[in-house]
């Protein structure tokens, strides 16, 4: 069903990660103080990176905004979602969305909104597909749909 992709992944090993480590829970730790992981707020980050690598593959295959037929983003939460979108200056309607129906699927979220709106796809689409993952890891894929 593809017959040309473009394949950018990055990470940042210096990123802080998105969890304050507590110490070993021991007897004593639990005892003397609450132990529990602090989220520290990333959604910029995350919409920084996923924007920088949609628009670097892009560039790349010298696509814009107007030739972009969809954006899969991994659905982490709407705001991230909608953020990207209007960073690359895509209409809603060329950002795919199922998160109000299936939640944050991890690793799913991507095929999953695919197979869900393959019906959509003609044969030349341009797709970027970006997604997030643990560890401050971050990529994007650009498809050309060939069914």
């Amino acid at each position: 069903c593809v017959y040309h992709t473009t394949i950018l992944l990055k990470s940042n090993e210096n990123q802080r990660p998105p969890f304050d480590t507590p110490p070993p829970t021991h007897y004593n730790t639990v005892e003397k103080t609450f132990s529990a992981p602090a989220m520290v707020p990333f959604d910029e980050k995350i919409i920084d990176f996923l924007n920088d690598v949609s628009v670097e593959i892009m560039k790349r295959n010298n696509l814009t905004a107007d030739t972009i037929s969809y954006l899969l983003p991994h659905q982490a939460n709407i705001r991230i979602i909608n953020a990207v979108g209007n960073r690359m200056d895509l209409p809603e309607d060329k950002v795919l969305v199922n998160i109000e129906k299936f939640g944050n699927t991890t690793s799913a979220t991507i095929p999953l909104l695919m197979w869900e709106n393959q019906h959509k796809f003609k044969k030349g689409d341009n797709l970027i597909l970006t997604s997030f993952g643990a560890g401050f890891s971050w990529g994007a894929i650009y498809v050309k749909w060939a069914i």
